[in-house]
């Protein structure tokens, strides 16, 4: 399975779904927008990884690659890709399917429990999670479910925390693919938003939480396995790692 990830900023990459694809032999590639590199044609991999990024779904005129990426998005989603979206990504996920992105009441920073909804409970490709865990938050806006989509987690502060859409696109607002060194990268260059406001944590108590990254791992693992089944394995890559 030849995997594409979009990355916004050099501090949020694949951190454990490039782990993943290394472990099951799959190809990834990390492109670089701010950068600048160029995004290739749909028929160069199956799946499409979306990373997160400080700024927000609406800031095009400063980041103008914003545009191309939303309008890839969407020829992924209409060529049948695999689209996977966390947290910036998700949201762009949520636009590119007609719905709002907005600020969230909360900004929502570091370990908050998540919920599954009866139907992310049920069915779909959060099912085999548990019904509550702890995750990794960073984020201040949210996203409106689009139509036609599946809500599967919430969270005390926020309510739209995943959702599914067809059989080809899944957006996870919360972090899973995290580990410790990409938090201690998000503690690095994004502390002064560690602001003394109800849902956001001190870098001590973020931390203190490290022993939730190992669950995390284990739920993205069962997240890309998923995919990987109803993907189906294509070795060999038009692409390179970035």
């Amino acid at each position: 399975m030849r995997i594409l990830c979009l990355m916004h900023v050099p501090f949020e990459g694949p951190a454990e779904i490039a782990a993943w694809a290394a472990e099951r032999g799959h190809p990834l590639t990390a492109l670089r927008l701010y950068d600048g590199q160029p995004l290739p044609e749909p028929e160069a991999f199956d799946l499409l990884a979306v990373m997160g990024g400080p700024m927000s779904t609406h800031d095009e005129r400063q980041y103008p690659w914003l545009a191309a990426e939303k309008r890839f998005i969407e020829q992924s989603l209409d060529t049948g890709k695999q689209v996977l979206g966390v947290c910036l990504g998700s949201q762009l996920l949520a636009d590119v399917l007609g719905a709002a992105v907005r600020p969230n009441e909360y900004r929502e920073i570091g370990w908050h429990e998540v919920r599954l909804t009866e139907a992310g409970r049920q069915s779909g490709p959060l099912a085999s999670w548990p019904s509550r865990f702890m995750a990794f938050h960073w984020h201040g806006d949210t996203f409106d479910l689009p139509a036609g989509a599946v809500h599967l987690a919430a969270s005390e502060a926020c309510r739209h925390q995943a959702f599914s859409h067809g059989q080809n696109a899944v957006g996870l607002q919360f972090h899973v693919e995290y580990s410790t060194d990409s938090i201690e990268q998000m503690l690095q260059h994004c502390a002064h938003e560690l602001r003394d406001e109800p849902c956001i944590q001190s870098a001590d108590a973020i931390r203190g939480g490290y022993g939730h990254v190992e669950v995390n791992r284990q739920l993205v693992i069962g997240l890309l396995d998923d995919i990987e089944r109803r993907t189906g394995s294509c070795p060999g890559s038009g692409l390179t790692d970035g």
